[in-house]
């Protein structure tokens, strides 16, 4: 067996005669946690690091750095570092290391809040630096790295949180745990707000502070020191705080906060607050407070706006209670939230016949935001309060929310609860009747809608809770509602007849409105209103006004007209139509007459809006007129581009065509059918056909509805019949050559207009069979003269029911004659 050898080699140390030894392989020196600490002395902060060697032979030396850190957890670093050496360090022994920094070179400590006793002072504050040190060395004894944090904080037993500040660097979600805590001591991590308890894991970037209590008993003076485990991404970071309970003289119970209100002082604009404090104790005075109120605008998660006042509340005998008042000028406070009330007259007065609405409200609706502290703990109160007047049975009361502010991104829930018999609420969009959705958006605006039932007390209050939730914190209006007395229930008009033409030898338009009074028993309240021109069209912008009216109260059963007199120059251009004729010009000759004479009507629209007592309204009229000549083509009139903005296309329809009248949509060529829907933007044709033997004159109206996301807009048309004189048709040249000309539109998704020509003066039968070949609708059987014809069929079968979607065939019989005409039927809007 061999023996193994080990090298020596041996340090002289000059001047002092001493040498010592060692094998090859030197031991590191060693930093331990518990061996890094600092302490106060004067203006300066000793830093003291204790370097050991654990090893039986010497180290080598190594050079370092300490660098101060802010209190916290994953903090980076504050001022330049400070160097030091560590030499050669013998087996089992050790090497401390002195650095003395100025505190003004230091991070600043973070805030410490200390609770003071029921009638004595606070524990004294104390001069331990609280922060972090990062401690790196290497060189031929090794390398390491330590980072040290570590607090100082005074409890009072049975005195409440003692709290001091601390904040994580942490980019991502951070765990936390507290470690190491001794008996009849707690601790607990708190959000900015001193009150709601951090969340576990803790947000990026969290701030808050460490809430440590200590019980009544709890010897004096004693410390306990634990550790607050931060995990981030995996890296680990403990800070080490001590806590020195001191004796603060016992502490009575913290008041509690009761009544919160405020009034306006009557003939005044100064609102006077109040706030009555209550001793919960029979036996024992509270412990004294001292607070301040600030104001906020009206709503829920709203800024302080400014300080109401500030406050002290002394020691209250038991089962006792004490007030505290502020009184401030309104011009000092946000902007009230006035609301919208209900109402009949038009006025605060009102008449015997026309009572006025209720007397407005000089209520402040605001809110205020309560925070104090005391040597029993503190606290923060947020009262939201609101009221309005309402009518009973007299529509909506309102008051408006302003911007919710609140950092979530998912929107914010709602409830209103404690609603009284009688009384209903909700929220609406700011058009102040569209129902809000649940949750609301982030930044929502609206209003509060209230309502009470006809037959509702007056007076009578009824106050209820409205919440919302921004990331599960709820924050609640308080609103009362108080009936009164608003007399009869208000009537407006009803908007009837709307029309006009143009006078005859000019170029003026006569507007006619015609509003009706639906009551028998009741004159209508008076409106005021104005209508606007628009082009020819649907989903139309406002090209000028026409005029602005007003409407007194009407007789019941009785009506009142409105007219104005515009010059066309002043509307949009009328959309003209295009005539079909059989001559070449507008005269013709005495063979071959001209078209129709041509039409004076001013085709385009009108957007009417009005208000009154018992609500407002709008009403579009898009109107179109056109001649047309039977059996002799199209006539067309021109649509500009739809202005929706839909992504989707238009969806449309053609109603209530009457016997002998086709229509279809078709492209600017006149001829294509245009598809269904349109695609947006779309531009083309309404095109009008009358059969051969429509009588003359004859007028029909119908209806060409389009649908902008849902919303219809609807054209009303009405063609005119006219006669163009004989034909002048030369039956030998094949012009009426027998046959079905084509479905329009093709696909449909409505009704469809089928043109079919006959050659001879005879008996036919136009049927629609299905792809099976089974007989689905007749759609005419009858004798019909020589030449163009159309019928009409609406997508019913022949017991009235929706025809199924699908390929389908026309098929036309005369005599021994037949031919047959293949056409697609799409689903039809609505059914």
């Amino acid at each position: 067996m061999s023996r193994s050898t080990t090298a020596l080699r041996c340090i002289v140390v000059l001047g002092i005669g001493l040498a010592f030894c060692s094998s090859s392989a030197m031991a590191s020196v060693r930093l331990l946690d518990t061996n890094i600490n600092w302490t106060t002395i004067g203006s300066n902060v000793q830093f003291h690091l204790r370097f050991d060697n654990p090893g039986a032979v010497p180290t080598q030396p190594v050079a370092g750095s300490l660098t101060p850190q802010s209190f916290g957890a994953f903090l980076p670093n504050s001022g330049p570092p400070r160097s030091f050496d560590v030499p050669v360090i013998m087996p089992f022994s050790f090497f401390d290391v002195f650095l003395e920094i100025p505190l003004a070179q230091l991070p600043q400590n973070p805030p410490n809040v200390v609770p003071i006793g029921g009638a004595g002072d606070p524990c004294p504050q104390g001069d331990h630096w609280d922060g972090n040190v990062d401690v790196i060395w290497n060189g031929l004894g090794g390398q390491g790295e330590v980072l040290y944090h570590e607090g100082e904080i005074k409890v009072c037993p049975g005195a409440g949180c003692s709290l001091i500040h601390v904040a994580t660097g942490c980019a991502g979600l951070a765990t936390w745990s507290i470690t190491g805590l001794c008996s009849g001591f707690s601790a607990q991590l708190m959000n900015e707000d001193q009150v709601t308890p951090a969340p576990n894991p803790l947000p990026p970037a969290w701030s808050g502070w460490v809430c440590v209590t200590a019980l009544t008993g709890t010897p004096v003076p004693s410390t306990c020191c634990f550790a607050i485990r931060f995990v981030c991404a995996g890296q680990v970071s403990t800070v080490n705080l001590c806590a020195t309970t001191c004796n603060c003289i016992p502490t009575g119970p913290g008041p509690l906060l009761g009544t919160v209100e405020w009034a306006t002082l009557t003939g005044t604009s100064t609102v006077r607050f109040h706030m009555r404090w209550d001793n919960p104790s029979l036996t024992q005075a509270t412990s004294p407070i001292s607070g301040a109120m600030h104001s906020q605008p009206f709503g829920v998660f709203q800024p302080v706006y400014g300080t109401i006042g500030v406050f002290e509340v002394p020691p209250i005998a038991p089962d006792s209670f004490f007030d505290v008042f502020f009184e401030v000028p309104m011009s000092e406070l946000p902007p009230s939230q006035q609301p919208v009330s209900g109402k009949r007259g038009d006025d605060a007065k009102g008449t015997d016949d026309e009572p006025g609405p209720c007397a407005p409200g000089d209520h402040w609706n605001g809110n205020v935001d309560i925070v104090w502290t005391g040597a029993a703990g503190g606290g923060q109160v947020n009262k939201h309060f609101g009221e309005l007047k309402v009518c009973p049975g007299v529509g909506a009361s309102l008051i408006h929310i302003p911007a919710l502010v609140c950092p979530s991104g998912t929107g914010n829930p709602w409830s209103i609860m404690g609603l009284c018999p009688g009384f209903g609420a909700t929220l609406v969009e700011e058009d102040m009747t569209t129902p809000s959705p649940n949750p609301v958006p982030p930044g929502w605006t609206g209003y509060i809608r209230v309502t009470a039932a006809l037959g509702t007390a007056i007076p009578d209050t009824c106050c209820f809770k409205v919440t919302f939730f921004c990331d599960g914190v709820p924050g609640v209006i308080d609103m009362c509602a108080i009936t009164c007395d608003c007399g009869p229930a208000p009537v407006n008009p009803d908007l009837g007849t709307v029309e006009w033409s143009t006078l005859i030898g000019t170029s003026t338009v006569r507007f006619h409105m015609r509003w009706d009074n639906p009551s028998l028993t009741q004159a209508t309240s008076p409106i005021s209103g104005a209508m606007h021109s628009q082009p020819f069209g649907v989903f139309q912008p406002v090209y000028g006004t026409i005029g602005v009216f007003e409407v007194p109260p009407i007789a019941p059963d009785s009506f009142f007209d409105v007219f104005f007199e515009v010059p066309m120059s002043e509307l949009p251009p009328s959309q003209q139509p295009v005539s079909g004729k059989r001559g070449d010009d507008a005269k013709g000759t005495d063979d071959e007459p001209g078209p129709c004479a041509p039409g004076d009507h001013w085709n385009g629209n009108v957007d009417i809006v009005w208000t009154g007592a018992a609500g407002g309204g709008q009403v579009n009229k898009h109107f179109g007129e056109l001649k047309v000549c039977p059996g002799v083509g199209a006539s067309l009139i021109h649509i500009p581009a739809l202005v929706c903005p839909s992504g989707t296309g238009n969806p449309w329809s053609i109603m209530g065509l009457c016997p002998g009248f086709g229509a279809t949509l078709v492209e600017e060529d006149m001829t294509t059918p245009s598809p269904n829907p349109v695609p947006p933007g779309w531009t083309g044709y309404i095109r009008v056909t009358a059969a051969l033997g429509t009588a003359i004159p004859d007028t029909c109206c119908f209806k060409v509805t389009f649908f902008c996301d849902g919303v219809p807009g609807v054209i009303d048309m009405c063609a005119i019949t006219c006669d163009c004189g004989p034909s002048g048709i030369d039956l030998g040249t094949g012009a009426f050559e027998f046959g079905i000309r084509g479905v329009v539109p093709n696909p449909t998704g409505g009704p469809a207009a089928i043109d079919f020509v006959l050659s001879l003066a005879e008996r036919a039968r136009l049927e629609i069979f299905d792809v099976a070949g089974h007989r689905v609708r007749t759609l005419a059987d009858d004798r019909f003269g020589v030449g163009a014809h159309t019928a009409m069929w609406d997508g019913l079968d022949a017991r009235g029911n929706t025809a199924t979607p699908g390929v389908y065939f026309v098929r036309l019989v005369s005599g021994e004659r037949t031919t047959s005409y293949k056409f697609v039927l799409r689903r039809l809007p609505g059914r």
